[in-house]
């Protein structure tokens, strides 16, 4: 069917918990979420939503690049 499925990995705004994050569990959720999803040829990776408001108030954009490459070596 050609369907795409986008996985959002942080969310500026979410109620979940990955918001207040620390680095070391940054990398255990990226790894988890890398090794149950990148089998799928179909999944398209999203590093955050909304990233103005989201770079902004939580992260640095040097945390996009660690979580991008950490996502490439899997």
């Amino acid at each position: 069917m050609g369907t795409q499925a986008d996985m959002i990995l942080f969310i500026h705004n979410d109620h979940c918990g990955f918001d207040s994050m620390n680095a070391e569990h940054d990398e255990q959720y990226l790894k988890y979420a890398a090794a149950r999803l990148s089998t799928y040829q179909n999944v398209w990776w999203t590093m955050a939503n909304e990233y103005d408001p989201f770079d902004a108030s939580l992260r640095k954009a040097n945390d996009h690049q660690r979580t991008g490459t950490i996502l490439g070596e899997r």
